[in-house]
This record gives structure tokens, C-alpha cells and sequence, in this order.
């Protein structure tokens, strides 16, 4: 492994356990890529083991994310288990599901946590990502982040679909002075530009490398097991003026100015290509937002269709229409969306997306 600066490794704190969860035999948890270049998703399922694993340092940190890129059954979570959940140690048998929401007949096993690291997932930057000089891609990229988040000791574990990719993708994992709780992760990740929903403690972080079929290559296998590192010291927050003017931004157009149907729900959106770094959960919160009032999957698709460039939509239309698969009190909705975007930009989505149910009612009655 890499050595890491000294300070980095002295700023130990009380932090629980690196929780895990495996998957069963015969499902992965990370993409697969055939020899003609099909791509297969996870194959999770519902049931999971969980481990814990001891982090006291950044050290121990990037020991633990290095080993789990050799486990494709595995991914990490940002909580704390409950203490009645089965461990994979006591009952290696036992197959538990991944509930943050208590049910009658399933209470939630997976805990809110604080903790001393933070992932940042940037699936979507605008840095070019060159397949010949990958790490001076990465590092070009890296460059480009904001002081606080450059200086800090942080380890780059490239996306599974890296190879596929003209930007750069991947986590940067990074180590604080002090816990960091799941709604400090997630305003993080917001200000940074990188995706907020890993901050959630349900929602899985994939680090294992992705498997290739016999007869394909990957391109970049070098890095798929040997994070690059940045030697830095204990990240600290932003400055707390800087965070409250990217909370209070304003909207790209006010409510005032937003044409009829679905396409002010486009305008208010505003120019994708600004959204860099949010287009997968605004589109999420879209989904979430669109289902509660009744609109119609179809028309969801049509926006986001419209809204997202065609290289990239694939992902984030699925996890937008998944919100028609699930109860309506399981989808997200507009206190996401200003997480992501800001209080005064999710106002006028959210009123845009009242306006077109309306003109569609009203169109409908007719």
C-alpha cells in the first residue's frame, strides 16, 4: 500500500466499525463486462452477512477499501448495525435484509453512524479521463477541488466503469478531524459536487473491481486494486460562509417565468450541463417527487430524456421510474431535493412539477 502522511495516521478517533455487507454466493456486487463489451449490473438481492471491521486510523482505512476491491460480494456501508442484527461471525448463515425504516414485520437493522471518513462518489465530473495517462487524468481532476478538500489525506478508487468513460469517475475517500454524521456527509457532498446519496447509512458504497469475461480486457486493470493516493492531513469542514452561500444560491428562474406543462419542470431544472455532479439524484428526486403527485412514469421519462445527455441517461432513468416500484412513502421527494440543490432551485422544481399536474388534470377534464 501506498504510505500516507504521518499526521494523517495520528488524528485517531473513537469511530465504530467499518460495517460490510456481503451478498450471497452466486450474486455480485459490481459490474461485469463480457468479452464483446456487454455490461451486467449488481446482482445484490435482498439478503446480506455483515462484518465488522476495526478503522481506527486512516491507515487502517485505506487497508480495509484496498482488500474489499478483491471482493465482489462486498460492499461498505455508512452505519452502525444494530446490536440484535445476526454478525457474519456469530451466524455465518444468517442472510438479514438493509433497512434504515422501521416496518411492523421488519424493523430497521441499519443504524445512522458518525464517523471519521467520508466517501465522496463522483460519477459525474466534467475533467476529460485519458485511457493513456489515467492517473495524470485523476490527478488533473483532483486539482481542480476546492482547498479544503485538496489538502486533505484522501485515497481515489476509480469507478467500474472508468474504462467506458470520456470523464473521470470514481470515490475519493477522504479522513476528517472529527465525525462526520450522515447529514454533514451528504451537505459535503452537495458542496463538493459529488453524489449525496451514499451518504445515506442504507445505501451501499461499492469499492470491488469489476469482473471481465474471459477474452475481454480491461484497459486500466493497474488501478483497479491500488487506490492513488494524496498525501495530505486530516480534512477539515468548509468555511461555514462559503457553505451558507451554496445553501442560499439562488434558483436559475423563478416561478414567475416558467412556461406551462412539462416543460417548466425543464427549465426549472436548469441547463444540465451547470448540474454537474447532481444529475443522478436530482433525477432521483424527480422520480420521488413526480410519483407523490400522481404524474404519470412516462412523462418522467420524457423530461429527464430531454434534460439528460443520451451517453449518460441510462442510470439515472432507471433510478428515477424505480420510484413507480416502490409504496409512495418510500420514494424520496423535495427534502432531498434541497439537500441536493438548495432550498430556493427545489421550490421552483417542485412548482413546476405542481403546475404540469395541474395543466395535465385540466387538459385531461376536457
Amino acid at each position: 500500500m501506498n504510505n500516507v502522511a504521518s499526521e494523517s495516521n495520528q488524528a485517531s478517533h473513537e469511530t465504530p466499525p467499518l460495517l460490510v455487507a456481503e451478498c450471497p454466493a452466486g450474486r455480485v456486487l459490481t459490474k461485469r463486462f463480457d468479452a464483446d463489451g456487454t455490461k451486467h449490473d449488481f446482482s445484490a438481492g435482498a439478503g446480506f452477512r455483515y462484518h465488522e471491521l476495526p478503522v481506527s486510523n486512516w491507515t487502517d482505512l485505506v487497508e480495509c477499501l484496498e482488500m474489499l476491491t478483491d471482493q465482489p460480494q462486498m460492499c461498505v456501508l455508512r452505519a452502525v448495525l444494530h446490536p440484535e442484527c445476526p454478525r457474519a461471525d456469530d451466524d455465518p448463515d444468517a442472510l438479514c435484509y438493509r433497512r434504515k425504516l422501521d416496518r411492523p414485520d421488519e424493523p430497521a437493522n441499519i443504524l445512522p453512524g458518525a464517523f471519521p471518513w467520508v466517501v465522496f462518489d463522483f460519477d459525474d465530473t466534467a475533467e476529460p479521463f485519458d485511457l493513456a495517462a489515467p492517473v495524470q487524468s485523476i490527478r488533473a481532476w483532483h486539482s481542480t477541488l476546492k482547498p479544503e478538500l485538496r489538502a486533505a489525506a484522501s485515497a481515489f478508487f476509480i469507478s467500474a466503469s472508468a474504462h467506458r468513460s470520456a470523464t473521470v469517475r470514481g470515490k475519493l475517500v477522504a479522513w476528517y478531524r472529527a465525525p462526520v454524521s450522515g447529514p454533514q456527509a451528504r451537505a459535503l457532498a452537495n458542496y463538493y459536487g459529488a453524489d449525496p446519496i451514499v451518504g445515506w447509512c442504507h445505501q451501499p458504497n461499492y469499492f470491488a473491481a469489476p469482473i471481465f469475461a474471459e477474452g475481454a480486457i480491461d484497459p486500466i486493470s493497474a488501478l483497479r486494486h491500488q487506490p492513488v493516493m494524496f498525501d495530505g492531513v486530516p480534512a477539515h469542514m468548509p468555511n461555514r460562509a462559503d457553505m451558507k452561500r451554496f445553501k442560499e444560491r439562488p434558483a436559475p428562474v423563478p416561478v414567475k417565468d416558467l412556461p406551462p406543462g412539462d416543460e417548466g419542470i425543464l427549465v426549472a431544472l436548469g441547463v444540465a450541463e451547470e448540474q454537474i455532479g447532481k444529475r443522478f439524484a436530482i433525477a432521483g428526486h424527480l422520480g420521488g417527487i413526480m410519483r407523490k403527485l400522481g404524474i404519470k412514469r412516462e412523462a418522467c421519462a420524457a423530461i429527464l430524456t430531454e434534460w439528460i445527455p443520451a451517453s449518460e441517461l441510462a442510470p439515472r432513468l432507471k433510478w428515477a421510474l424505480g420510484a413507480w416500484d416502490k409504496p409512495t412513502e418510500d420514494v424520496s421527494g423535495e427534502v432531498a431535493l434541497r439537500e441536493t440543490v438548495g432550498k430556493a432551485h427545489a421550490d421552483v422544481i417542485v412548482a413546476a412539477c405542481i403546475a404540469a399536474r395541474r395543466s395535465t388534470r385540466k387538459a385531461g377534464a376536457k
